[in-house]
Formats: structure tokens, C-alpha cells, sequence
């Protein structure tokens, strides 16, 4: 049987809900605290960012919830002037 204090280690990371993903990051950051370790905290952005999914595939699984995210994030990138408009006849074969 899982130890219940540590359930978030025992959990896939695609599954965590958001209390977990709380506590993991809590006890990362205790001990960073406490013995300097940050094997957790590694541990914890390896499993965000190498958990990643397409739009099509979040919207699928998230729904609304992610529909907001991505339209937010896709304003982020316009009011940030990440992109520009180029005319296609300056555009080279490169």
C-alpha cells in the first residue's frame, strides 16, 4: 500500500490533480530547505516539461479548461509582439 504523506511520488505525473502537484512541490522546496537537495525539485520540472501535449490532444482531455489556457497563452504571445507579418513575396527559399 502507497505511504499516504508521499501518495504524489507514487502517482504518474500526467496524473497528478492539483493538490498533488502542490504537495510534491512543497516537499521539494523543504528539502531544498533542509538537506539542499534538489533531486524533487528535479524530478518535478523533468515530469512538466518533458509531459506536454499538443493543443488538439490537451483540448481533447481539458476541455473548456483548456481551451481557456491555450487562448490565453496565444494572447500572451500577440500583446508580447512574438510574431510580425512578413509579405510573402520578401520571404527567400531559405
Amino acid at each position: 500500500m502507497p505511504h499516504t504523506e508521499f501518495v504524489f511520488l507514487q502517482t504518474p505525473f500526467d496524473m497528478l490533480n492539483d493538490d498533488l502537484h502542490f504537495q510534491f512541490v512543497r516537499q521539494a522546496i523543504k528539502e531544498i530547505k533542509e538537506k539542499g537537495d534538489t533531486k524533487l525539485l528535479c524530478q518535478y520540472v523533468n515530469g512538466l516539461v518533458f509531459n506536454q501535449m499538443s493543443a488538439k490532444a490537451g483540448l481533447k482531455k481539458h476541455g473548456e479548461r483548456a481551451w481557456k489556457a491555450l487562448l490565453k497563452k496565444l494572447k500572451q504571445l500577440k500583446d508580447l509582439d512574438v510574431f510580425k507579418a512578413v509579405h510573402v513575396l520578401s520571404l527567400t527559399e531559405q
